[in-house]
């Protein structure tokens, strides 16, 4: 089972590229980014996940493991990162 990060467990934080390598995912969307990815890893659909984040829907697509802004064409790469309690 995943744990959120945070709370003493292990747990894992999905961060998108950047010019100066890679930043983390508002912490609002932590966990429907987990929870979207948890649902493609058991049932193999490759449809893109939408998440909304603010006044925006971020579009992250487990397959290329990419994500985009929707309405924008610029596309980052994603990445899931395990993290560990202090």
């Amino acid at each position: 089972q995943v744990t959120p990060v945070g709370d003493g467990e292990q747990g894992f934080v999905w961060e998108f590229s950047v010019r100066a390598g890679f930043e983390p995912f508002d912490a609002d969307c932590q966990a429907m980014v987990e929870a979207k990815y948890s649902i493609y890893l058991a049932t193999g659909l490759a449809s893109p996940a939408k998440i909304p984040s603010g006044n925006k829907v971020i579009v992250v697509d487990f397959v290329t493991m990419t994500q985009h802004i929707e309405g924008s064409s610029r596309v980052r790469q994603v990445r899931r990162r395990g993290v560990s309690a202090k």
